[in-house]
């Protein structure tokens, strides 16, 4: 785990390889509501040096009035192009995703189910889940099993209502990083 003096802002790495980030957390906002971006595959981005899709995932949160951000993806492989985390995944399938990423996102689901349900109970703002894996999922090995995984995921946590910027041409939800920043958060239809 790497930690900034500010304890609201971290990153769970394999300890091990340093192959893997499973989960980004930066809270600027403790008393506002989170997003949970589900994207692709994590960069080499670090919580000290956030990379330039950390930073407009940041900027969407701020802009809809939400007080922090939450990242975590399909597989944990770190790999700043989509190539590397094809051909890892193509190679081994179960290093691309990683020994701890399930456990990862179904925590941080089920966390963020439970949240939005307290949230919707005190009629406060409420969190949100924002599918954001983008239109290299379907060409990366595996991506069928691990889109279900996580559509089981939003269907057992039934107070997930999954959100998108958009849509890619085969109906992936948008990835960020090069969106124009007016762009809201709307509702995903699987």
């Amino acid at each position: 785990m790497e930690l900034l003096d500010d304890p609201q802002c971290f990153g769970v790495w394999d300890e091990e390889t340093g192959a893997h980030r499973y989960h980004y957390v930066r809270v600027w906002d403790a008393k506002l509501p989170r997003v949970l971006y589900v994207m692709l595959n994590p960069s080499k981005g670090t919580v000290q040096k956030p990379d330039p899709t950390m930073r407009q995932c940041v900027h969407f949160a701020q802009a809809q009035g939400f007080g922090g951000v939450e990242i975590v993806n399909l597989f944990g492989f770190m790999a700043p192009k989509p190539p590397e985390l094809k051909r890892v995944a193509r190679a081994d399938l179960a290093r691309a995703i990683g020994p701890r990423n399930d456990s990862h996102v179904r925590d941080a689901m089920r966390r963020f189910a439970a949240t939005i349900t307290g949230e919707r109970a005190q009629g406060k703002p409420e969190s949100c889940v924002v599918l954001a894996w983008g239109a290299h999922a379907s060409h990366t090995v595996g991506h069928a099993e691990r889109v279900r995984f996580v559509r089981g995921l939003c269907e057992e946590n039934v107070a997930i209502v999954a959100q998108c910027l958009g849509r890619t041409k085969d109906g992936s939800p948008i990835h960020p990083l090069m969106l124009p920043h007016d762009l809201r958060f709307t509702a995903y239809r699987w």
